[in-house]
């Protein structure tokens, strides 16, 4: 084991808790950290942080994209490899999507964008423009796997049950959600733990904790085991991190 850089961590994260307990944070959106906000101001934190202009500071870097997405990709099929039709919700330009596209899925996609000009051309036909927090998009398809990455957590609390609603009425046998719980990133209001997230879920879905030996095995593209990186420690199936849910039929 390198105790170094072990030891190097553990400074990381007593700093990022010292901060949290001092309330050292200055990212957009910090006021509405866990309250509940009408949809008039979240209207304008969206307008400050998202839309095209957001995707344009945010998401220029393709190949560095292309492949922490492609990790994703391979770790999700690595594990549930059966699946054929995808509903990524949040597809941003569509990294994602086109990730799954090249293994051969069938992919779908949406996001708040208003210009769709902003989305990868060959991924347009399967793209729409929609709000899980009002209703997801028609595409006349059924879906065997729906993920989102780094979605939920900015959603506003008191909004967060319309939009898990949504989601279980698409009737997918799987979720997989990659959702943080740090306050190092612009837009980060909803910084709920394990429990919350999967309640929200538990009445359609259940926890696939027969995936905890091999995830808590698997190597981040630096060759780290995954659990034990960011900053708090990130863990599969918990807040932030990877979770993995499976419908109960």
């Amino acid at each position: 084991m390198d105790y170094s850089k072990e030891f190097r961590r553990l400074l990381a994260d007593l700093k990022y808790y010292f901060q949290v307990i001092k309330g050292n944070f200055n990212y957009v959106g910090k006021e509405y950290a866990n309250k509940a906000i009408s949809e008039v101001e979240y209207a304008e934190l969206c307008k400050r942080l998202y839309r095209n202009q957001y995707l344009k500071a945010k998401y220029t870097d393709y190949d560095s994209q292309m492949k922490t997405k492609k990790w994703l990709v391979d770790l999700i099929l690595s594990h549930l490899p059966s699946v054929k039709i995808v509903l990524d919700i949040g597809a941003n330009r569509g990294h994602i999507m086109q990730v799954f596209k090249e293994k051969g899925l069938d992919v779908y996609g949406f996001d708040i964008l208003e210009n769709l000009s902003e989305v990868f051309p060959d991924l347009r036909a399967n793209y729409k423009t929609g709000d899980v927090l009002k209703s997801i998009p028609d595409f006349e398809v059924a879906f065997e796997l729906v993920t989102s990455f780094d979605v939920f957590e900015h959603l506003p609390v008191n909004m967060v049950p319309s939009a898990t609603e949504n989601i279980k009425k698409l009737n997918a046998q799987y979720l997989v959600f990659q959702i943080s719980k740090d306050m190092l990133n612009d837009g980060h209001i909803a910084l709920k733990g394990t429990n919350f997230w999967v309640s929200q879920f538990s009445d359609r879905y259940k926890v696939m904790t027969e995936l905890y030996p091999p995830l808590s095995k698997w190597k981040t593209l630096s060759g780290e085991l995954y659990r034990y990186t960011g900053i708090p420690k990130n863990d599969f199936n918990q807040v932030p991190g990877i979770v993995f849910f499976e419908g109960i039929h």
